[in-house]
This record gives C-alpha cells, sequence and structure tokens, in this order.
C-alpha cells in the first residue's frame, strides 16, 4: 500500500538502510540520510565485483605465459563485463538518486521559506547537482578500487594497440616494402654452457658462454644500409642477435622493414636517422622471428638471468656515460651525452659473476656507436653499466625465449 505524508506529497520509491524499498513521502534530513545509508549498501556489492574485475585485468595483463591474442580476447570480456555493471547500477540507481536529488532541492527551498525576508542564504551546489551528475560521479570517484579499474582499463588499450602493431604492421604506401625473410626459431633452451675462467690474478669468474669467440664474430659498425641511415644503433644490435640465432638477415635487410613500414600512429617505424621508439623495437624483432617485451625495471639481475638463458638482450644507455670508462682513442665526449638520457642502444651478450659469492661483475656489451673492433664483444665493469643504463629512458628488450 501506498502511504501519503501530511503535505500530501506524491509517493515515491525510496530506498531503505537495509537494501529495501518502501513507498512512502519522506521526511527531508531524515530520510535524505537514510537514502544516502541505503544507496552505499546497495553499491556495495557492485564495489566488490568493480574490484574482482580489475584485479582479474592485472592477472591477465602480467601472465607472461598468455600470448597476445589471449590476452586481448580475456581483456576484452572483462571490459564488457565492467561496463554491464555500470549499466546495471545505473538502471538500479537512477531513481534512488533522482528521489534524493528532489528531497534536496525541497529542503533547500523550506530553508528558502524559513529564513527571513532579504537574509542572504548560501545554497550549496552540490544540493542541486542533478541525479545523472551523481551517477557519473560514483564510478569517477578518486577511490582505490576505482582507479584501480581505470588504470587497468587504460591497459586494455594500451595491450591492444601493442598487439595490433606486433602482429602486423602496415607498410607505407608508395614505398617499396617487402615482408621479412624469417629464418630464426627460438628455442626451448638454450645450447650455451656457463663455465668457470681462471683470470690472472688467481680469481676464478663464471662466464656465460666464450665471449672471447664472439669478439671475433660479431660486427661492430652500423649505418650499413642502402638508406644512408646511420643512427641505426638498434637496429644493428638486431642484426648482431639474428646472426648469432643463424639468420641471414642482416642491418639493411631491417633498417628497409623499419624504413618502409609503420608503427601504429602511422610514422615510420624507424626516423630519418635511424631511431627507433623503445617500444617499436620489439614490434620489429617481433617480425624477424624475435618475439621480445620491454623491461623498464633496470634490474640487472634481471638481465644477467635472461642473457644466461640464452635469451637476446638489448638496452638503452647514455653513450657518453658509457665511454667514460672506456675511451682509450680519446674521442671527444661532448655530443655523446645529449640530455642525459639513453641515447644509444647496445647488445648484452654475456655476463661475469665471482665464482664464489656470485655476484655479478661485468657484462659482455656489443656496441656498433664507434665503429671499434673491440666493441664487438667489451668486457665492462657492471658499476659503469650500471651507470650508462640507470638513465631516463634505459630499458631493456629482452627475448621471451632463448634465440641461442
Amino acid at each position: 500500500m501506498n502511504e501519503t505524508g501530511e503535505d500530501g506529497g506524491i509517493p515515491v520509491k525510496v530506498l531503505k538502510p537495509n537494501g529495501d524499498t518502501s513507498t512512502y513521502v519522506p521526511e527531508y534530513d531524515e530520510e535524505i540520510s537514510a537514502l544516502d545509508k541505503g544507496i552505499e549498501n546497495a553499491k556495495q556489492p557492485y564495489l566488490d565485483e568493480a574490484k574482482e574485475i580489475a584485479d582479474e585485468y592485472n592477472r591477465i595483463i602480467e601472465d607472461s605465459e598468455m600470448e597476445n591474442e589471449d590476452k586481448i580476447s580475456s581483456l576484452e570480456m572483462e571490459k564488457n563485463r565492467l561496463t554491464s555493471l555500470k549499466d546495471q547500477w545505473q538502471e538500479e540507481s537512477s531513481e534512488w538518486y533522482e528521489e534524493k536529488d528532489r528531497l534536496q532541492k525541497m529542503k533547500s527551498q523550506q530553508t528558502i521559506d524559513d529564513m527571513q525576508e532579504n537574509e542572504s542564504v548560501d545554497i550549496s551546489s552540490d544540493e542541486l547537482n542533478s541525479f545523472s551528475d551523481k551517477i557519473k560521479n560514483f564510478w569517477e570517484d578518486d577511490t582505490e578500487d576505482n582507479a584501480y579499474v581505470s588504470d587497468n582499463t587504460n591497459k586494455i588499450h594500451d595491450i591492444n594497440n601493442q598487439a595490433k602493431d606486433i602482429r602486423s604492421p602496415k607498410s607505407i604506401e608508395g614505398m617499396d616494402a617487402n615482408e621479412p625473410n624469417v629464418d630464426v626459431f627460438p628455442l626451448e633452451k638454450t645450447n650455451q654452457t656457463i663455465n668457470n675462467i681462471e683470470l690472472d690474478d688467481g680469481s676464478e669468474q663464471k662466464i656465460f658462454d666464450h665471449p672471447d669467440r664472439l669478439l671475433n664474430e660479431l660486427p661492430y659498425s652500423q649505418g650499413i644500409n642502402e638508406f644512408d641511415k646511420e643512427g641505426t644503433c638498434a637496429l644493428a644490435n638486431l642484426g648482431s642477435w639474428l646472426e648469432i640465432g643463424g639468420s641471414r638477415n642482416v642491418e639493411n635487410d631491417i633498417v628497409k622493414y623499419a624504413s618502409t613500414h609503420m608503427d601504429m600512429y602511422g610514422n615510420a617505424l624507424c626516423s630519418e636517422s635511424g631511431g627507433v621508439l623503445p617500444e617499436n623495437i620489439p614490434v620489429i624483432w617481433k617480425q624477424f622471428g624475435v618475439d621480445a617485451y620491454l623491461d623498464g625495471s633496470k634490474n640487472l639481475e634481471h638481465i644477467a638471468e635472461a642473457v644466461e638463458s640464452g635469451k637476446a638482450v638489448s638496452v638503452g644507455v647514455n653513450a657518453g656515460k658509457l665511454y667514460e670508462s672506456d675511451n682509450i682513442e680519446n674521442i671527444d665526449l661532448n655530443d655523446c651525452y645529449g640530455d642525459g638520457g639513453a641515447n644509444h642502444a647496445i647488445g648484452v651478450m654475456s655476463c661475469a659473476r665471482d665464482a664464489i659469492t656470485g655476484n655479478l661483475t661485468h657484462f659482455y656489451i656489443n656496441d656498433t656507436g664507434r665503429d671499434l673492433a673491440r666493441d664487438a664483444c667489451r668486457k665492462v665493469k657492471v658499476v659503469d653499466f650500471l651507470q650508462a643504463f640507470n638513465v631516463k629512458r634505459g630499458v631493456a628488450i629482452i627475448s621471451k625465449k632463448p634465440i641461442w
């Protein structure tokens, strides 16, 4: 049965604190408070489910075993689930917010009527907000749960875009573009070994593979391409890794592909000088058979473990800081620092550990930046490596599986 108040107001559906609904004319302060409590109770299951969706988002995004195709499908399902949840809440709560808005306006009007004539009245603008704004604000509150959902929703778009790029970058119209001949394939386990080496001072190191052999085998120059692009360190480094993996593709093949295909924004994968944005590097690697990811943690142990697993690793460093500790040629380094961030890419081919403690002592790098034969596989102290790597834009590109 509908109940009416003394003011003869129109009966409306309102939400009680226990979550039940009833139809009667509310008293302003008391019923607005009761309505708020009821809305809060009704909202909680939605918040709980939103948190579950956020947790599932995060699990999917961080699942290193899941393929991009599967990630996209799973994330889209969770996104649709969240959209449906929002729609359900708006449908269920709209009448309650509308009623709260009506009560607040009536309360405000009553306050005005009770005031003496000409007395100024300050009515909060919040009281006059429409119920639709309040529904919207529920999903835009800077609460931890909603911020978490929002952040992870943005990650969906990032992963979608990245996955689309990794699958098939489009060729640039009007360019003579060819798809790569993929002739390198990932391994399940590295074929290389870790060897004990006795140093001149009698101490021992554990060294991955035989970097002394790589010194005589790997390229140490860049800019060797038909496009006359010289700043191709990242692309030349991929060429080194492809050579290690047994591929016939060289720098020229990689530069040609990157110059004739575009990224997600419609720009060429490499610039006019041959430079490549970090996010485009895994895209290019993928097209030549090396599935890889970006790692911005700057965790040297993580990098070393990847190297010792036979994975391809390339890192962005500051050239000036890299060469400070090894510049016997007295090269002018003034132009090598740039803005202090990463401006050069090198390959991390091997690493050395103290045989007793297991602590990292050195990395062996493939550096094509100076056109020096000794840079084909140069030994660098960990402290010097970190100085050059621990800068803005200093990220690592790591293959998902061993390449040699």
